[in-house]
């Protein structure tokens, strides 16, 4: 028994030390740590802390530009998360690998995560976590010419934002509504966006927002001519 209670606190320890390198940007010490973390905690089937290493490993992954290894943390996280019941590390961990999915040009699993990770945000009441998705999948229903599908998105966005304002949301929805109505010729409605895109994000002083609409509007007083 001792024993047992002796590596469930040296996996502890492991993972600290992780998170120790972690926040001071030593991240391949961090991710050296997590691993050992990982391992220790299989071993003695400490699965809400593996969990919760996998998922830091994760992140520390991401930040040193290790995608593929990054989703392969998050994935194998997300069932023991799942069996935890814990609805919130688990949209968190599905949007991380959708958003990862995206950035390796596997629109459809991302897609397909999102819309899970929408499905758990709706049996929660999770608005916001709704949003955040919707977002992020209509931008991604862009990117695959499925701009139908995109707006409808949107359009619920616009719906929940109406219900529970969010600067953030409210910035992005803007945003990737003028995207797709920049994509479908609606160059009228693409300006009336981005120009909210602006000055929502001058409201709520976002500099890098506002860089980003700008140059969206630069490009699309291009396209008016």
């Amino acid at each position: 028994r001792r024993g047992i209670e002796d590596k469930i606190l040296e996996g502890k320890t492991l993972n600290g030390l992780g998170s120790a390198n972690f926040q001071t940007g030593n991240l391949e010490e961090a991710v050296t740590f997590y691993l050992e973390a990982v391992s220790v905690r299989e071993e003695t089937g400490d699965l809400g802390g593996l969990g919760t290493s996998l998922t830091y490993l994760g992140t520390a992954y991401t930040q040193l530009g290790r995608p593929v290894d990054a989703r392969e943390s998050f994935e194998k996280a997300l069932p023991i998360v799942e069996s935890a019941g814990n609805t919130t590390q688990q949209f968190q961990l599905l949007n991380s690998i959708a958003n990862l999915n995206s950035e390796m040009g596997r629109l459809r699993s991302a897609n397909e995560a999102y819309r899970r990770a929408i499905r758990l945000a709706e049996s929660d009441g999770d608005v916001v976590g709704q949003m955040v998705s919707r977002n992020n999948l209509a931008l991604n229903l862009a990117s695959e010419f499925k701009y139908t599908d995109a707006l409808r998105e949107l359009k619920i966005v616009q719906g929940l934002l109406s219900e529970s304002p969010d600067p953030e949301q409210t910035i992005i929805f803007h945003r990737n509504s003028g995207v797709v109505y920049l994509n479908v010729g609606e160059l009228d409605l693409a300006r009336d966006h981005f120009l909210l895109f602006l000055r929502v994000s001058q409201d709520h002083e976002a500099p890098l927002y506002q860089v980003e609409a700008l140059i969206n509007l630069g490009y699309l007083l291009q396209e008016l001519g």
